[in-house]
């Protein structure tokens, strides 16, 4: 330590001895580092605040400043600008330091530097004694902790300078006199079984007496070398404390001379290495395992130096190459390596961490090798690479799968843009969707646009009539209940100028873990719009050639119906002049106006242009519905025979287009019997269970189906044509008998329904067409109305009871007897209904006032709007409409109670009736009786 350290003054009682104990600290190598080299400001103060001590840092950190600070009181430091206060608080913190419990107080003060920051520094004063146990100083420690906060550690494990030194390093360290004795050791002594009490006074050599005379000849040639030694020396003792237990230790010995250069003490310190012994003895047994395994890796190691100089090649680049180590060491390997890829070993490693290349390599059996070398570096303290070490794999296997997946890649890529078909994965866990171009086109949004949720997202896109029935679909395939998932639906896609309606079909699977949990779903979809609306003009055109036969065929029965009505009106006419009463005569007229009534509903529902929907119905209504509208349509003696039974399970669709199917392939088996003198169609239905192998044959998934089969007894169809059925415009028939759009329309209809229809030769003759449509399992739950209108009539749904009655002879229901008289505002623009209204209703306690010009019946209502109870009108008038008169009515009386009859109901106008909450809607032709009960119930 130089004088500008220190200085030799003693003024005080205790500061020789304190600097006596500098001067020790200062020919301690371990200690010095610790007061001396420390990177922060250290002080030695005697018991009156006197500076006796300062490290390099303080040195050279207060350079000029540093004689106005050595010698004097620590609060004279110009640093603290001569502020007399700082006297007292430092007075009064090395007083708090003497009585602290452990000799250590620490704080942090701010000092206020003129034109500078103000300085934040933590200060630890620590009490210095001496062996006595007497104070003799104090050691200040300071830090900028502004500047240096995060070497706070640091400072805390050097605040008691000496302690740490001694005291309570974690080394056994003893302090020896010049002939080897022990002066002192610190408390680690006690790690190896023995006592400060016991070791003092004694030599190594009589602690370890039990140990050979040669160990004591090496313990005492060490203390002879420490007399002349003026640097540590280090020693590392390794000894055998039995079969499976070694102590392996680090010694240093250090010599503390005097001024004099005389020895004075040795200072000895024990570092236990037992663990880096063993350490490196297993690190030398897995070099061994290491090089072994090397050895058995398919993979070829190797090593380099660091401009790429092999010195190191496996066994296995010998087997692959058939030339040896050596000559592989010292080739250029430019015959092995292919031309093209010969730049990539030439080229130099550079400076990146981690090589990774491809190239060409000629095997023992000359055949061009695909191999993948990657590498890594070793780098040196400054950052420059010494060596390299890597590993080569043969990938040509590799290689060319990967090569074929990439061409069948391309070719499934080219075949889906053809296609137009999208493609997703839903990751079901995260809840993550990834999908392509394609599908973000045809459904209008990407992944961010669905939100966290995607399946709320998705799901709100879909058409509100389509949810219900994508939802649990997707909800069967997920679970497990069903292995596949195809549906058609609508998607509502915003494209900018609005939202339209888009048709898809979606195809999808579920992967499921080996736990049985759905893991993703795999699926692709497509855009059918174009085909829907293709499909849905084809079945509306088949539509109308069905009708047009059905029309002509049912005329006859019509006509006859008519001219029984007609007759009976005259015979009717003849008893009432002759004084006898025509009840028979009405009852047969009554009859016959039923019958033709009947037959012309059928023929309206089946013609009604309305919107597809989805409804649980019963299939069994339907099939009975079609064939009463085609049997009058038979020739010759052709009959039908229907077998349904009773529990047949409810399906989900839309009952008139299935009443279509009906119709069509009843009308091809009836045109398929006109020549055969005792034809026969025979309909029947039943449940069937599709396992793999039969779903397969149909496009089906697995499940529970009702079949319905048409079969007739006829010539049957051309052999070799079943599969061109269906084709649109395909038919059998002669020119002018038909377009071959019924057959088309059916399966365009079934597929709608997820289900499938196909040809078959029965081997009894004739054809039979056969229809799968899928069960709906959960009966219970409730289906999705058409509509909420009250008396809509629509295949295979029920409505309220009427007076009405279909079936031949059946007398009409007598009303009950009304509680008060109704006044009713009847309006239609045919003149007989309302004549008509106007003579049978009061007979029904309903007074009638009638009108064939809605505004006449407007103007009177408004004169007097308390007269009426009830409105009665037709929807389509030539002045003013049903719903127009409504509107106006109620303007006038809100809610008043309004009947609604027509020919006609479009969707629209079943939109525009739910909206205005008409209390019922009847449809033409509707009988008085109708109107009666419905006038009734709703002004009750």
């Amino acid at each position: 330590m130089s004088a500008q350290h220190t200085t030799t003054d003693p003024s005080f009682p205790t500061q020789s001895e304190l600097r006596q104990l500098v001067a020790d600290v200062q020919r301690n190598t371990l200690s010095r580092q610790l007061f001396f080299d420390a990177s922060r400001f250290r002080a030695i103060i005697d018991l009156d605040g006197v500076v006796v001590a300062l490290n390099d840092f303080a040195v050279t950190q207060r350079g000029a400043d540093v004689d106005l600070i050595l010698d004097r009181p620590f609060w004279e430091d110009p640093i603290f600008n001569g502020d007399p206060l700082w006297e007292g608080r430092m007075r009064s913190r090395f007083a708090e330091a003497l009585t602290s419990p452990n000799d250590t107080i620490e704080y942090e003060d701010r000092i206020d530097i003129e034109d500078e920051a103000p300085l934040l520094l933590r200060v630890r004063i620590a009490v210095v004694r001496n062996h006595e146990d007497v104070p003799i100083g104090f050691l200040l420690d300071s830090q900028d902790v502004g500047r240096e906060h995060r070497s706070r550690a640091l400072v805390r494990e050097q605040q008691r300078l000496l302690h740490v030194v001694f005291e309570r390093t974690f080394q056994l360290v003893a302090i020896l006199d010049p002939t080897g004795r022990i002066i002192d050791v610190n408390d680690a002594i006690s790690r190896i079984g023995l006592t400060r009490e016991v070791a003092v006074g004694r030599t190594i050599q009589e602690l370890g007496a039990s140990e050979s005379e040669e160990r004591a000849a090496e313990w005492q040639a060490r203390v002879d070398a420490m007399q002349t030694a003026t640097e540590p020396r280090r020693y590392f003792d390794v000894r055998e404390l039995g079969a499976e237990q070694t102590i392996a230790t680090d010694v240093s010995m250090t010599p503390v001379r005097n001024d004099d250069g005389t020895l004075d003490l040795i200072l000895l310190e024990f570092r236990d290495q037992t663990e880096r012994h063993e350490a490196e003895e297993r690190l030398r047994d897995s070099e061994e395992r290491l090089r072994l395994l090397v050895e058995a890796l398919p993979q070829m190691v190797w090593a380099t130096t660091a401009d790429g100089r092999l010195d190191y090649l496996s066994p296995s680049w010998q087997e692959f190459t058939g030339r040896t180590l050596k000559e592989l060491v010292e080739d250029d390997w430019e015959d092995m390596v292919h031309p093209d890829d010969y730049h990539l070993l030439t080229s130099g490693f550079g400076d990146a961490p981690v090589i990774d290349i491809e190239f060409r390599m000629k095997n023992r059996d000359g055949d061009w090798r695909w191999m993948h070398s990657r590498a890594r570096s070793v780098v040196d303290a400054a950052g420059n690479v010494r060596r390299w070490y890597g590993a080569t794999t043969d990938v040509t296997e590799r290689r060319e799968a990967e090569e074929l997946r990439r061409s069948q890649a391309q070719q499934i890529e080219a075949a889906a843009e053809l296609s137009g078909m999208g493609s997703f994965v839903w990751d079901l866990p995260s809840n993550t969707l990834a999908t392509d171009e394609r599908y973000e086109r045809i459904m209008g949004f990407n992944e961010e646009e669905l939100g966290d949720d995607k399946w709320a997202g998705f799901i709100e896109r879909v058409h509100p009539d389509d949810r219900d029935r994508v939802a649990q679909a997707v909800g069967r395939v997920v679970d497990g209940s069903e292995a596949r998932y195809h549906e058609e639906y609508r998607m509502l896609v915003d494209d900018g100028s609005g939202v339209e309606e888009r048709w898809v079909v979606c195809s999808a699977s579920v992967e499921h873990d080996e736990q049985g949990q759905p893991v993703r779903m795999y699926g692709a979809l497509e855009d059918i719009t174009i085909a829907r609306r293709e499909d849905e003009a084809r079945v509306r055109l088949q539509k109308v050639e069905a009708i047009g036969t059905l029309v002509g065929a049912i005329a006859h029965d019509f006509n006859n119906v008519i001219g029984a009505v007609l007759t009976y009106a005259r015979v009717a006419e003849a008893e009432m002049q002759a004084g006898e009463l025509p009840e028979e005569s009405v009852a047969e007229i009554a009859r016959g106006a039923r019958r033709a009534a009947d037959i012309l509903g059928r023929l309206m529902a089946f013609g009604r242009e309305e919107t597809p929907r989805r409804i649980r119905f019963d299939v069994a209504e339907v099939v009975e519905e079609a064939v009463a509208l085609v049997r009058p349509t038979l020739k010759g003696k052709a009959s039908v025979d229907v077998s349904l039974p009773g529990d047949l399970p409810p399906l989900d669709g839309d009952p008139t287009q299935i009443h279509q199917v009906m119709v069509n392939l009843l009308t091809n088996a009836g045109q398929a019997l006109e020549n055969e003198p005792s034809g026969l169609i025979t309909v029947r239905a039943s449940v069937v269970d599709l396992d793999g192998t039969v779903a397969d044959g149909t496009g089906l998934g697995t499940g529970r189906y009702i079949r319905i089969t048409v079969h007739d007894n006829g010539p049957g169809f051309p052999p070799g044509i079943a599969h061109r059925l269906f084709d649109p415009f395909f038919t059998t028939k002669p020119a002018g008998k038909g377009t071959g759009l019924g057959l088309s329309a059916v399966q365009s209809i079934v597929r709608a329904h997820r289900g499938a229809v196909s040809a078959i030769e029965p081997p009894t003759g004739g054809a039979m067409f056969s229809v799968l449509l899928p069960v709906v399992e959960d009966a219970a739950s409730p289906g999705v109305a058409p509509s909420s209108l009250p008396d809509v009539i629509v295949p295979g749904m029920t409505r309220e009871p009427s007076t009405r009655e279909a079936a031949d002879g059946a007398e009409p229901v007598a009303p009950p007897a009304p509680r008060r008289r109704i006044n009713a505002l009847f309006v239609d623009d045919e003149p007989a209904l309302v004549r008509l209204a106007g003579r049978a209703m009061p007979y029904r306690d309903i007074d009638v006032s009638g009108h064939v010009d809605a505004a006449e019946a407007l103007e009177l209502f408004k004169a007097q709007p308390e007269d009426f109870d009830v409105l009665v009108t037709d929807l389509s008038m030539p002045t003013m409409s049903g719903f127009e008169l409504i509107d106006q009515i109620r303007a006038v009386r809100p809610g008043f109670p309004v009947v609604l009859t027509s020919g006609y109901l479009g969707p629209a106008d079943e939109q525009a009736a739910i909206d205005r909450a008409i209390d019922a809607v009847l449809p033409k032709p509707c009988s008085i009786e109708d109107i009666a009960a419905a006038v009734r119930r709703i002004t009750s």
